[in-house]
């Protein structure tokens, strides 16, 4: 987190990060227009770490005037640093989750028994102290529901990356996906036709994870994604954000 704050207040644009000047059309009037957000306080942070298989990593902080920043690190569609701003009814909602939640009577960590689950730490901050809960499965459910809310977040709006120039967005027409054990993904493969699917590799030696394509011009990557999930022969599938290319 320091090497980000330090990206944040010192490399990207100057030693104040003028919030103005991302500031494309929200309407949210809490931020004052040379605010520094290294100076800023925090209200509450979601880290997700890395699985056995695809899972997205990233850092999402959620600042206490409604400032929100997203740090990408991979099998995720949004790398590096971005920004947004978040609604003040959106501030005011989540401020009374966490205060409902009551973070503080948790434990600080809860083991996981499901060792391919990825890691989710929670770091809440209130008057000068904070509490923090890193755990897998078996967390209680006010927690997951605060990490659920901070995936909404993470996953909506409209951000602006902040720590270098904007990616091209290139059409996602590849799917990761995990088969069940046994299936004839020849046979399998043919009943994608008419969205062009194809199989592309196998991604690791005596895995069940394989590439899979698709033509996004005959139908959308989440409509895609949906039909591959809701099949028999599939036990989790995934857009390809950029993580296994093809050889």
């Amino acid at each position: 987190m320091k090497n980000l704050l330090y990206l944040l207040s010192v490399k990207i644009i100057s030693p104040i990060l003028f919030i103005w000047m991302i500031l494309w059309g929200a309407s949210c009037t809490l931020v004052k227009p040379n605010t520094n957000i290294g100076e800023l306080d925090k209200l509450v942070e979601m880290s997700k770490g890395p699985c056995f298989g695809f899972c997205p990593v990233y850092t999402v902080t959620v600042y206490t005037n409604g400032v929100v920043t997203y740090f990408g690190e991979r099998n995720t569609n949004r790398q590096g640093t971005h920004l947004r701003i978040l609604e003040k009814n959106q501030l005011v909602a989540l401020k009374k989750q966490l205060e409902k939640a009551n973070l503080w009577q948790y434990q600080d960590l809860y083991k996981g028994r499901i060792p391919d689950l990825q890691a989710v730490t929670i770091t809440y901050w209130e008057e000068g102290d904070f509490k923090t809960i890193v755990g897998k499965d078996g967390r209680p459910e006010p927690v997951v529901k605060i990490e659920s809310v901070l995936e909404q977040i993470a996953n909506s709006g409209k951000w602006k990356r902040i720590d270098g120039e904007e990616e091209a967005e290139e059409p996602i027409d590849e799917i990761i996906i995990q088969f069940v054990e046994g299936v004839n993904r020849k046979e399998w493969i043919r009943k994608y036709a008419k969205q062009d699917g194809k199989i592309v590799k196998q991604l690791a030696p005596n895995s069940l994870y394989w590439l899979v394509s698709f033509d996004a011009e005959k139908i959308r990557p989440q409509e895609m994604l949906r039909l591959v999930r809701n099949d028999r022969a599939v036990v989790s599938a995934e857009l390809n954000n950029k993580v296994s290319r093809r050889d």
